[in-house]
């Protein structure tokens, strides 16, 4: 653009006056810069010049060729007029004619009906782009406040005034606001709730006066509500702010109510921001209560700031009418608030498990709305899983499952359907059991990417399997899933917090396995504190506990176990996936330590339930030099379903590096030659480094060709994870109580009394566990026992 005589020319809006219509018109409300763009451009164009409206006529039968331009058209408007200016235009060889006009003008009508070629530059056209209205301020000289053009929309007029005086109420009241009658002024403050309007919009009547279609031209033509280039239309923040100093919002309430009812009868997408705005104007709470329960995804995916607008305030006597509102409310505030929403989640999920009490209400086995009873039987399914009740989680799940199916109909699935399944699926994987947690878990991703609007059930139940198979090693599923994750995720968003939460622990994970330590910690810092992570906190832990291990920080690492296992003690309690997680960890931390004893005790205590210890418990035993045990305990033949590839690796790994301390070459090469190409094929490099380093390096020179010069650098020089080489102290069960009453007595004596059996019967157990502990005497048992974990530490 350019500027000429403190006039920004829009050279886009000069080549549509070039154009060779037989009548150009230009229509758009005061203030869109029409007279400006005439000026200029006729003086300008070496053809063209003014004329009187009047004079048309006379003007157009006189003269040949050239462009006559006429400024104001409307006011001088008369059918006689229009018809006397197109019957010239007619005529071979007559000008052509541009025209400027706030109205529709007649003048339109007539030139179709004589067959003359028409164009128009409307108010949309007139609208500043932001680039333009960027210049405009330049050229006034002034400064931009913030939001200038969303504020304005574009409107040159309006947008001067907010630059050099601060405000353009006034000139939006006297110029716009009071050319139209009271009831326009109602219905244009009804609209400006909306922040782009719906086809229902037009249609609506609140039962009484002109039709709204009328009315909603004349907002058209008055700017009061604008159309944009791309056809969308609403009324800019600007005018809304001037109709809220006009006209009182009561005044609105009927228009809003009409809209509610008339944006439900349309039901698409489009309709439901525009309704849940509308809805809360009217404090239709009922409605507000059923657009959550049933879109409320996809209204968060749309437009999070309007549902942290509506919801957010919603009274506590509306959301004790109405319990499904209270996540929702929840919801919002946290949107609102701007807390990022791992920070949230136990708030969004105590907020859940209030709703979850209507679950059981009357009703709610028989009749009642379908929809509804989904979403709160999923709510339910949250309630039962936060506190590990999986049984009590199963049995709603399939008694929900055999209703919707007996009722659904010929319907596709919804979205709450989906959210359901979601939430199935994050049951069985919490509770421990992939069996079920898989079958579900793609079932709900099925269903999600189908049913509408639930690209964040979608993108939830993508990142919970690639978690899955993240943990277990298995990386094409891995790969899989997330390509799926990452077909559907919008990172950026608030809603999205759910799957892109657990996702930056898949990537922590991912990296941790390929020794990248910098990446795993950006990445841990997207997830939030484990604390506040509800269904994922034993994920969170894993790549946690690996990196302090890798970094030689196992101490700490427990203390922050026991901290995240408090916060989530309930579901600790009901022995699920974090129980058996959660032993893994101590038992490697333990080693790290070098408390292999305490270790050992904890493997075993898991052992039946989870085949991922085993691994863990053989190399404790080889940390601690009973090579012989640790080979005889990854060898075992325990390969059921649950055996894993990153669980296979493990064992492998151990075999390798007992058979090499036993002597037996041949069988610790078969061995690790089949856990390179695993861990090539996987990606578990940080498994590898675990070994003892001295074996670990032994073996990495006679298998240097089967890896990369990188990888054979990076494991070769890697640090030593667990230094310390202990035998384990195992004690008898009777031993463990004899060292527990001696940190409470001070003799053996009294020992003695406490358990009556005789004073010789104490000495000798409490010889035997002087020599298991190294130790002669009772102070120094028990001080080591203490730095063992046999005993809790001294008060």
């Amino acid at each position: 653009m350019v500027q000429r005589g403190g006039v920004v020319v829009r050279p886009r809006l000069s080549e549509r006056l070039e154009r060779c219509h037989a009548v150009t018109i230009v229509q758009a409300p005061p203030g869109y810069g029409k007279t400006a763009l005439l000026a200029d451009w006729v003086e300008h164009a070496p053809s063209a010049h003014t004329a009187h409206a009047p004079d048309l006529p006379g003007i157009l039968a006189a003269q040949t060729g050239g462009v006559v331009v006429v400024d104001d058209f409307a006011r001088h408007e008369t059918a006689g007029l229009a018809e006397s200016i197109v019957s010239a235009l007619a005529r071979p060889g007559a000008p052509r004619l541009i025209v400027a006009t706030r109205t529709t003008p007649l003048l339109r009508m007539y030139a179709w009906d004589y067959g003359l070629d028409v164009g128009t530059v409307g108010a949309g056209d007139l609208l500043a782009t932001e680039s333009e209205l960027a210049e405009m301020v330049a050229a006034w000289g002034g400064r931009a406040p913030d939001g200038l053009h969303e504020a304005t929309g574009g409107w040159p007029r309006v947008a001067r005034l907010l630059v050099e005086e601060g405000s353009a109420e006034e000139y939006l009241r006297h110029a716009v606001l009071a050319r139209l009658e009271r009831q326009s002024l109602a219905f244009a403050l009804a609209l400006s709730s909306s922040r782009s309007l719906a086809p229902a919009h037009r249609r609506v009547s609140p039962g009484a006066g002109a039709p709204s279609s009328d009315v909603f031209e004349r907002l058209l033509e008055s700017g009061v509500v604008q159309r944009r280039v791309d056809g969308c239309e609403h009324v800019p923040p600007v005018v809304a702010a001037a109709l809220r100093l006009l006209v009182p919002e009561q005044e609105a309430l009927a228009w809003h109510r009409a809209l509610v009812e008339e944006l439900g009868h349309d039901g698409d997408a489009a309709s439901r921001a525009p309704r849940m705005e509308h809805a809360r104007a009217s404090e239709d709470w009922g409605v507000l209560a059923q657009l959550w329960t049933r879109h409320g995804l996809q209204l968060l995916e749309v437009d999070e700031a309007a549902v942290a607008r509506v919801y957010s305030d919603v009274p506590a006597e509306a959301v004790a009418t109405w319990p499904v509102l209270t996540l929702a409310v929840a919801t919002a505030r946290a949107l609102r608030d701007r807390r990022p929403f791992h920070d949230v989640q136990p708030v969004l999920w105590q907020a859940a498990r209030r709703a979850a009490q209507q679950f059981k209400g009357p009703g709610m086995d028989h009749g009642g709305d379908l929809e509804n009873y989904i979403y709160l039987a999923a709510t339910a399914l949250i309630d039962a899983r936060m506190d590990g009740r999986w049984e009590e989680h199963r049995r709603i799940a399939e008694a929900a499952e055999e209703r919707y199916r007996a009722e659904r109909g010929p319907v596709p699935d919804s979205q709450r359907y989906a959210w359901f399944l979601l939430q199935v699926f994050l049951g069985e994987m919490t509770a421990g059991d992939a069996v079920r947690a898989k079958p579900a878990g793609r079932r709900a991703h099925v269903v999600a990417h189908d049913a509408p609007d639930s690209r964040v059930s979608s993108a939830a139940a993508a990142a919970g399997m690639c978690a899955l198979a993240t943990i277990e090693g298995s990386a094409r599923d891995a790969a899989y899933w997330s390509e799926q994750y990452a077909a559907v995720a919008r990172e950026e968003a608030w809603g999205f917090g759910y799957a892109t939460s657990l996702f930056a622990l898949v990537r922590a994970m991912r990296a941790v396995d390929r020794l990248d330590l910098e990446a795993a910690e950006a990445a841990l810092s997207d997830a939030g504190d484990p604390r506040c992570d509800v269904e994922f906190w034993p994920f969170a832990l894993l790549p946690r506990t690996q990196l302090a291990l890798l970094r030689g920080a196992p101490g700490d690492m427990l203390d922050e176990i026991d901290r995240v296992v408090s916060a989530h003690q309930a579901q600790y309690d009901a022995g699920g996936w974090g129980t058996r997680v959660v032993a893994c960890l101590r038992v490697e931390l333990l080693t790290a330590l070098g408390e292999v004893g305490r270790a050992l005790e904890i493997a075993e205590s898991v052992a039946d339930a989870s085949t991922a210890v085993i691994p863990l418990g053989a190399r404790a035993h080889l940390v601690a030099g009973d090579a012989g045990r640790a080979f005889e305990m990854a060898r075992q033949p325990r390969w059921d379903a649950g055996v894993t590839p990153r669980t296979r690796l493990g064992r492998l790994l151990v075999t390798a590096g007992a058979a090499e301390q036993l002597g037996d070459r041949h069988g610790a090469d078969a061995a690790f030659s089949a856990a390179l190409a695993l861990s090539g094929a996987t990606g578990l490099m940080a498994t590898v480094a675990k070994l003892p380093r001295q074996v670990r390096q032994a073996l990495l020179e006679r298998h240097h060709r089967a890896l990369s010069a990188e990888a054979l650098e990076l494991l070769s020089g890697y640090r030593e994870v667990f230094e310390t080489s202990t035998e384990p102290v195992r004690l008898t069960p009777r031993e463990k109580v004899v060292l527990a009453e001696m940190g409470r007595a001070t003799t053996l004596a009294e020992v003695a009394r406490r358990l009556t059996v005789s004073a010789n019967t104490v000495k000798k157990q409490a010889i035997s566990v002087y020599a298991k502990l190294g130790v002669h005497d009772r102070e120094a048992a028990l001080e080591r026992a203490r730095v063992l974990g046999l005993l809790p530490p001294a008060d």
